[in-house]
């Protein structure tokens, strides 16, 4: 796909439940929009102040203005009491954000990769977020680590979360063919009525659909 004809702008979902995803409902493409015209929810002060918090790396930080943490949060429903889940967390960029939010009224699960993979980079990424969370027990201490892969789907008790979120990840699914695998678990995980919630790469809408995502973009 040429990159030229591609939207760099992202798909924002929420989704009431999972199940809109497995059965392949097709969703209204201004979502965003919708929600936007209907009046954005005011940011809960007490995350903004762990967004601005100096525990965040400056890069992290300087990235906000681009991927807007505390609106993208709070589009999806993010509340301090909710049991969560992010899947594959990577280097915790929202780690820093969520988990703190959370401690003391709800719970937090980082859906990792494979703990028994074989790829170098994937052990140096887990090796590298366990580092993370010993370094700060403060922030970090009640964050509950489990893994999602092909194989491995049982990220936190069925139907004991209200919200999963994943951020860029589907296109890696896509190319390796375990998509479905994935969004079984997720769903598998979610109360009755919980919340998907899904950042993307969109891809332009008047392209044939990539069934790998090689592009990146969905």
């Amino acid at each position: 796909m040429a990159r030229s004809r591609v939207s760099r702008a992202w798909r924002w979902v929420r989704i009431g439940s999972a199940l809109a995803l497995l059965a392949g409902i097709a969703l209204p493409a201004d979502v965003h929009a919708q929600q936007t015209q209907a009046g954005a929810t005011a940011i809960d002060p007490a995350l903004a102040e762990i967004i601005a918090g100096p525990h965040r790396a400056e890069k992290d930080r300087a990235r906000d203005i681009y991927r807007h943490p505390g609106e993208t949060l709070t589009f999806f429903g993010l509340k301090p009491d909710m049991t969560v889940v992010e899947i594959w967390p990577g280097g915790g960029w929202y780690t820093d954000i969520i988990a703190p939010y959370v401690k003391g009224k709800g719970r937090y699960y980082a859906a990792g990769r494979n703990r028994d993979a074989k790829d170098e980079r994937i052990q140096k990424s887990i090796a590298s977020y366990d580092e993370k969370l010993a370094a700060k027990p403060e922030l970090f201490g009640e964050v509950i680590v489990t893994e999602l892969s092909q194989s491995k789907g049982d990220i936190a008790p069925a139907g004991s979360v209200d919200l999963v979120l994943t951020f860029r990840n589907i296109h890696n699914w896509m190319k390796f063919g375990f998509e479905k695998a994935i969004f079984a678990a997720m769903f598998k995980a979610l109360k009755p009525g919980g919340a998907l919630g899904v950042v993307e790469h969109r891809a332009d809408p008047q392209e044939f659909p990539d069934p790998q995502a090689l592009s990146g973009y969905v």
